[in-house]
């Protein structure tokens, strides 16, 4: 509403503005080195004026010249008011452009953006627009690791911090609105890939939480596919208390998906097409997210800043074609699809007693064997022997609309998580995937859908406050 009066004020100045001036070049008003009314002399040559004597002629000619120049005054007046008042109207009706038509409100918001003063650095270092670190100096060495952390995230803007509410009040709601459609272009954790038999889609998007506290999407997500029907999806979710964690969140989804592809292939589980056993896996998957937490910490000490800052939840799916390998720590959902057709939960998230507390990567569980949270082990690693037809991840953003968790049993009259996926909304997701793969449609095409989908698809998802991320994958053959 702000940015509406503020086009609507500059519109009409500037079209007023313009009226006006060309009123005045259609008729030029004599200059004071002009002759006027027939003078020979310029009227303000004042050479020699206490030598003038007075001329009963040249006064009688002065008031005259005055009496007409005030008729010039007066109809000019007249004129610039009639031609204010049409680019008032002018400005009204451009306005009213720019609220109702979409191409036009675009132009108005460029010429907002040129308009608008830019903000001084007062000497302040030159940071990255998502991470807010440090940028490394000229020549200093990268490792694909701070390379990556580098990257610019499109999904959203370089914005200051600053202190507000956590909650937009409703005279922000319209603001907030458009700075969603300025972070709705595909971002780089949106993707679509099919290979095979599977066709994945997932994205990670900002909440309206974090653009309304000037925060930036805290959440990261990936897929790698590695052949004969196997992938690694994962999932991260920043925590909300740390100042660096959507760093975190990014190194967390491209070191887990490089470390357990390597897991995979160092023991020979593909090759051999066979899954291990439960114990095998849960002692695997225990030292691969180790060493991503080792990582964490090494970059910390490097960059010279707290671990605790990059702390991030992390869920791994592996899916084969003869089962599902899953781990995670922390919240957010993760289940599968049966050759029966039935949707399943996969993991329990670990929530602590109050209201979104759980834990994270970073936290300090490392050095106590057998640690439990929720009533599982963290982290919880679990093998699923059946052939999956479809699987899904998320973060805890997505979790209210994707899955039955917070019911109320009216016996006990207490709140209870089923923890069931929400079948009826699968199937229907699914059977667009299949329907995008036979019609052969575009990979971008379907990942830019996926992201709309996910900001806005329902109005539970549109009502979301925090950020987002969610993974599905489909057998479609």
């Amino acid at each position: 509403m702000k940015r509406i009066f503020l086009v609507l004020i500059i519109s009409c100045c500037s079209f007023a503005l313009i009226a006006i001036s060309c009123q005045r070049v259609c008729k030029k008003e004599p200059t004071s080195t002009e002759t006027i009314i027939g003078d020979s002399q310029p009227r303000n040559n004042f050479d020699n004026v206490s030598n003038v004597e007075a001329d009963p002629q040249m006064e009688q000619e002065n008031l005259d010249e005055k009496e007409c120049c005030a008729q010039m005054k007066y109809h000019d007046k007249k004129n610039a008011t009639g031609s204010f008042w049409w680019g008032i109207a002018c400005g009204i009706i451009f306005t009213l452009l720019c609220t109702r038509h979409q191409k036009v409100k675009k132009i108005a918001k460029y010429i907002m953006k040129k308009i608008s003063p830019q903000k001084e650095t007062n000497g302040k270092e030159e940071s990255s627009p998502i991470s807010g670190k440090k940028l490394p100096e000229d020549g200093e060495q990268k490792s694909s690791t701070v390379a990556l952390l580098e990257q610019e995230n499109s999904s959203s803007k370089t914005i200051e911090r600053t202190d507000v509410e956590s909650h937009p009040s409703s005279s922000e709601k319209e603001e907030i609105e458009e700075k969603m459609e300025e972070v709705y272009p595909l971002n780089p954790f949106s993707f679509a890939v099919e290979n095979e038999d599977w066709c994945v889609v997932g994205t990670s998007v900002i909440g309206k939480s974090h653009i309304s506290m000037n925060l930036p999407c805290q959440d990261s997500c990936k897929y790698k596919y590695i052949g004969d029907g196997w992938g690694i999806a994962i999932t991260s979710d920043g925590a909300g208390s740390a100042k660096r964690s959507e760093i975190g969140s990014k190194i967390v989804v491209e070191r887990g998906v490089f470390h357990f592809e390597q897991l995979i292939e160092r023991q020979g589980w593909k090759r051999d097409n066979k899954l291990p056993s439960d114990v095998i896996w849960l002692q695997m998957a225990y030292i691969t997210l180790q060493t991503i937490y080792k990582e964490l910490v090494a970059f910390g000490s490097a960059k010279g800043i707290d671990y605790k800052e990059l702390s991030a939840t992390i869920i791994v799916l592996i899916h084969t074609p003869h089962g599902i390998l899953c781990t995670h720590i922390g919240d957010g959902r993760a289940g599968y699809r049966s050759e029966s057709g039935e949707w399943k939960s996969l993991i329990i998230p670990h929530k602590g007693e109050e209201a979104n507390q759980t834990i994270f990567i970073t936290s300090d569980f490392w050095s106590q064997p057998n640690y439990v949270m929720s009533d599982v082990f963290v982290p919880q690693s679990i093998v699923m022997r059946e052939c999956p037809t479809a699987f899904t991840l998320m973060s805890d953003g997505c979790e209210h609309t994707m899955w039955e968790c917070n019911l109320y049993d009216e016996q006990k009259q207490i709140f209870f998580d089923p923890n069931r996926p929400f079948a009826k909304l699968y199937e229907g997701l699914r059977d667009t995937l299949v329907d995008y793969s036979k019609e052969q449609v575009k990979l971008q095409k379907r990942a830019e859908n996926w992201q709309k989908f996910i900001m806005e698809g329902n109005n539970s998802l549109k009502k979301e406050s925090d950020d987002k991320t969610l993974i599905l994958g489909v057998l479609y053959k």
